[in-house]
């Protein structure tokens, strides 16, 4: 048995939710200003968040919708590891990431960037340098359309800021991993485009780079349901992959959420060709405003490699601007080695 504790410490940060759209908000831009979602919040966001998440609102918040010119938000993360099994009993605490990030909007412009530290692997803290994990310049057209160019996550899928599953690192969507792109999207009543030119990455440039495309489509249904199709084609300097994926947000109801992926990658090395399958399926309901637990199954299946994971938590926003997250998995892999695996996961997000 191997047994990982992770405690993320505190994250300073709005994060992508998708679960908005049980409360009809169905396209990421409403509330942020990246059009996949995640990153800063714009002034709306900020607004509507207190309205619909925190249990509490303890303070009083400036009302005015009219968009501000500068945005500034923070991010922290640690990691405490535990491991215990009968090769190896090791605990270890990683400081991961302190990062500032700011938006400044000029009109139709937005540029975003972000500043922290990097710890290159086999380095020590004091070797630290200092990086930009995203940044980009973006110009948001009259009718619903905009482009973009610069360093962050291209579309694909559901762009939910959780690591930690097997499907994320299955598509390359790891920590550290976004991409040089540039990217054009136009939003309709009905459906949101995608199209992403990835010329490369600025991290890991040792181990890959990564150069394709990624193109996505989705359509609403109603108020509270959206489905998703996506393609992704990424060449590395040994292997060449092809993703889809089919993905679905839905809100049943304003308290019960669906959330599912399901993906299909294709890998080339040489004359080898690997088919890998993954999937990841939650269902969440909020019992009390604020309070909402939720379950989930995800699995990766390849000829040499299965691993399944079930995992169940709770998200919690007690007051404005805060998120607090637990959640325990339990992994099973049995490609191509068999071996049990436990994790717990505690998370705190806050933004301003």
């Amino acid at each position: 048995m191997k047994t990982l504790l992770l405690v993320l410490l505190l994250s300073l940060k709005a994060q992508a939710y998708p679960e908005m759209i049980k409360h009809g908000y169905q396209s990421c831009t409403a509330c942020h200003f990246s059009p996949s979602g995640g990153g800063i919040l714009n002034q709306y966001g900020k607004m509507i968040s207190k309205e619909l998440l925190p249990t509490m609102n303890i303070y009083r918040e400036d009302t005015d919708e009219e968009e501000k010119w500068f945005h500034i938000a923070g991010k922290t993360r640690h990691l405490q590891l535990n491991q215990d099994n009968d090769i190896i009993k090791n605990k270890m605490f990683i400081p991961m990431q302190l990062d500032l990030e700011a938006a400044v909007v000029i009109k139709n412009w937005v540029v975003t960037t972000t500043a922290g530290l990097y710890k290159p692997r086999g380095k020590s803290e004091s070797e630290s340098e200092p990086i930009s994990r995203r940044h980009y310049v973006m110009y948001k057209g009259e009718n619903n359309w905009n482009v973009r160019a610069g360093r962050f996550y291209p579309m694909f899928g559901i762009l939910t800021p959780d690591h930690s599953k097997i499907i994320k690192k299955s598509i390359g969507f790891d920590q550290g991993q976004e991409t040089y792109n540039l990217e054009a999207s136009y939003f309709m009543d009905s459906y949101e485009f995608f199209l992403t030119a990835i010329t490369g990455r600025a991290m890991q440039q040792d181990i890959y780079s990564a150069e394709g495309y990624t193109a996505s489509i989705s359509k609403n249904f109603g108020d509270r349901y959206k489905v998703g199709l996506h393609n992704m084609g990424i060449k590395d300097r040994t292997i060449e992959r092809r993703t889809t994926s089919l993905s679905g947000s839905l809100g049943i109801t304003e308290k019960l959420h669906i959330l599912s992926e399901n993906t299909r990658i294709i890998s080339e090395a040489g004359i080898s060709k690997t088919s890998t399958w993954a999937t990841n399926q939650v269902a969440s309901f909020e019992v009390y405003k604020g309070i909402i637990p939720y379950v989930g199954y995800e699995f990766e299946r390849s000829v040499s490699k299965k691993t399944l994971n079930r995992y169940a938590g709770i998200t919690l926003f007690p007051i404005n601007h805060f998120e607090f997250k637990f959640e325990f998995q339990k992994r099973e892999y049995i490609r191509p080695s068999k071996m049990d695996e436990t994790m717990s996961l505690f998370q705190v997000y806050a933004y301003f």
